[in-house]
């Protein structure tokens, strides 16, 4: 299994800006919902993040390596068991990874009974490149918001905060404040190998009539968000189907 670990960077605006004022109360929530419902409008009305970019983490990179994606809104970090709240000061957020990683994690039974829970590993991030690209994608990130117009906005870095430098600093940030990227791959991968899972039909060898459809039989990760390489792998599925009647 290979998956993106998200590092979040955090910034506190110097106006009020954003979405946070608009839905840090369960009042402004209310407002911002009717709002929605009543004409399609709003922050309900916008994408989760509302800029995307691919960066090269180092200017010699022979290409982008870096995904990131801008949010005007600040959320604190998560807690187990806790809901997910906004913060009210106006802020705004940075997510981003390193693209093509090559950590490799695992997927594993824990049990017979096929309702028990899977052992997930994703084992991230273990290698030297996973590492050093992380860290100057966060790196190249603090160059963009030092730039004018956005440099002009921001009053300072929360998360991790200017005391972060070096890789492994980044890193843990990383860790212990970022986020899955919802991207796992490979742990059904299709290949032309007796042991691999599927075939290039997406045919689970070894059982009847069985078929993988999702990110888990893509045997390399894709340079980017994978919803759309799922939907074509699902249509090109049913085209299989049709034709092995």
């Amino acid at each position: 299994m290979r998956e993106n670990r998200c590092f979040a960077m955090k910034f506190r605006l110097n106006a009020d800006l954003g979405y946070n004022r608009q839905l840090a109360t369960g009042w402004g929530q209310a407002r911002t919902a009717a709002r929605y419902l009543a004409a399609r409008r709003g922050s309900l009305a916008t994408p989760t993040f509302d800029v995307l970019a691919f960066v090269k983490s180092t200017p010699s990179a022979d290409r982008v390596d870096g995904q990131l994606l801008l949010g005007p809104f600040t959320i604190p970090a998560y807690q187990e068991g806790e809901p997910v709240s906004i913060e009210r000061a106006p802020g705004l957020s940075c997510l981003g990874f390193a693209l093509r990683p090559t950590s490799e994690g695992s997927v594993a039974m824990t049990s017979a009974n096929p309702g028990a829970p899977p052992l997930l590993e994703p084992n991230y991030p273990a290698s030297e490149h996973d590492r050093t690209t992380t860290a100057n994608v966060m790196r190249r990130t603090r160059e963009l918001f030092a730039q004018s117009p956005i440099a002009d906005r921001i009053d300072h870095e929360t998360f991790p905060g200017p005391g972060a430098r070096s890789d492994d600093e980044l890193l843990d940030s990383a860790l212990d404040g970022g986020y899955t990227g919802y991207h796992a791959i490979g742990s059904c991968a299709m290949g032309p190998a007796d042991d691999d899972v599927v075939d290039s039909r997406l045919r689970v060898r070894g059982v009847d009539a069985l078929r993988v459809v999702d990110c888990s039989a893509m045997p390399i990760m894709m340079a980017g968000n994978l919803n759309g390489p799922v939907m074509a792998m699902a249509a090109r599925a049913a085209e299989f189907i049709r034709e092995d009647r």
